[in-house]
């Protein structure tokens, strides 16, 4: 493990996946830790440098990070919520934050609210996986329980919808590299969904919109 510079903000990435989202906050300027508790997902990241240099990549879950008391500034999830016990991720959270640090809950939802190649996808994998979560619903009840929690304050939210243009290949490799619909499918029947996927969408760049919420809370000093 790498001690980070504490004259700067330590951010904590839990449940960090292939990095998508470490990358994004290592190139706004962020550095600390990201904790991913599957070694293939961990090591995907490590593999594309997604954040590495700025995030040192940690095989821990985000209810047992093995960080030290009271060491990071802002603790950040985003999509994870499904794989965590969240009443645990919330105690170790506590234990981790300074004073008035922040926790931040990330959600980036595929849009379908009109027809599209999202909507096409999201029906493909919920008639093979009826048990896929809606991980709005599950991510308002984790930010409801943190707003209305004693210990926090400074509550904010922030939403945004926005189109983007991607090619075939780059479409497939995103939901490639999602833990959202893998962890409950399993290795067989995902690599059949990618199969089917891949079918589906063609040869042709689509366009996808996506819905971008954001929760954070501020633990109280």
């Amino acid at each position: 493990m790498t001690a980070k510079d504490k004259e700067h903000p330590v951010v904590v990435e839990l449940a960090a996946g292939t990095g998508i989202l470490t990358k994004a906050l290592a190139d706004a300027g962020s550095s600390g830790y990201a904790i991913e508790p599957n070694a293939a997902m961990r090591d995907e990241a490590i593999r594309l440098g997604n954040g590495t240099g700025s995030f040192d990549f940690l095989l821990k879950r985000a209810e047992a990070t093995g960080l030290p008391q009271d060491s990071v500034d802002w603790i950040v999830i985003g999509n994870g919520y499904h794989l965590v016990d969240t009443e645990q991720t919330l105690k170790e959270a506590l234990r981790l934050l300074r004073r008035q640090g922040h926790f931040s809950a990330i959600c980036l939802m595929n849009d379908v609210t009109t027809e599209g190649i999202q909507r096409s996808t999201l029906e493909l994998f919920r008639r093979s996986v009826p048990t896929l979560p809606n991980l709005d619903e599950v991510v308002e009840g984790l930010m409801i329980d943190l707003i209305n929690d004693p210990r926090f304050d400074n509550n904010s939210y922030m939403e945004s919808i926005d189109a983007i243009e991607m090619t075939a290949l780059r479409y497939i490799e995103f939901w490639r590299s999602s833990n959202y619909v893998s962890a409950l499918a399993g290795s067989d029947l995902w690599d059949r969904l990618l199969s089917e996927l891949v079918e589906l969408v063609g040869p042709c760049s689509v366009t996808t919109r996506w819905r971008t919420r954001a929760w954070t809370v501020r633990l109280r000093g």
